[in-house]
């Protein structure tokens, strides 16, 4: 019976002492990783910054900590990385570790629009269509719904096409609207496609 005993207890002293090493060793690991994106970043790697921001504001591997995000962030797009812009604009337009300021958080959207994200484009779009915290202007509206649908962006492809069909601060131009929609659908948007069969049934060419 002491035998018995005895084999249990040593099977679980070694299966814990081997957890422990697993543990121990996925945490240098972590640590060393972090160390050399850290170094990386203040190379001036913009992409190992962007990195570390995210892992900062989604707590995959480290605490969550949206003022630590948002330096990381600032430091890459200040390297032109125009994904850090963006999320650098998400935050100051939440007020997360840094103050709310929403014309810091236009600012960080064109940034990250000039550097070639459309989902800074796109997001501008919609602040100068709908008139939110700027002042409403369909002409720059358009403008970067324009940029964001030739790079492929599906939403701004639908969303300038509805200004187009219904002639939203712009001359209804249905025909526009379709060749919109199709650039949609040909990128795989099923919205896209069933705006461009609607109008392709009543016979807007």
């Amino acid at each position: 019976m002491n035998k018995i005993l005895l084999g249990i207890y040593f099977l679980f002293t070694v299966n814990l002492y081997a957890l422990t090493l697993v543990d121990e060793n996925n945490t240098t690991r972590e640590e060393s990783n972090y160390d050399k994106l850290l170094k990386n970043c203040e190379s001036g790697n913009a992409d190992e910054c962007l990195t570390l921001g995210l892992m900062y504001a989604n707590a995959n591997t480290l605490k969550q900590d949206f003022e630590k995000a948002g330096q990381f962030y600032s430091k890459a797009c200040s390297g032109k990385n125009e994904t850090a812009c963006f999320e650098l604009g998400i935050l100051y337009d939440y007020g997360r570790g840094v103050k709310k300021e929403y014309k810091k958080a236009i600012q960080m959207y064109t940034l990250s629009c000039d550097y070639g994200s459309t989902k800074g484009c796109f997001e501008l779009g919609q602040r100068y269509q709908s008139g939110l915290v700027v002042r409403q202007d369909f002409t720059k509206a358009v403008k970067y719904y324009s940029k964001a649908c030739y790079n492929k962006n599906n939403d701004a492809c639908i969303s300038l096409g509805l200004i187009y069909f219904n002639g939203t601060g712009v001359k209804l131009n249905e025909s526009l609207a379709k060749e919109l929609f199709g650039k949609a659908c040909d990128n795989s948007s099923l919205l896209g496609c069933k705006y461009f069969k609607q109008l392709n049934e009543s016979g807007v060419r």
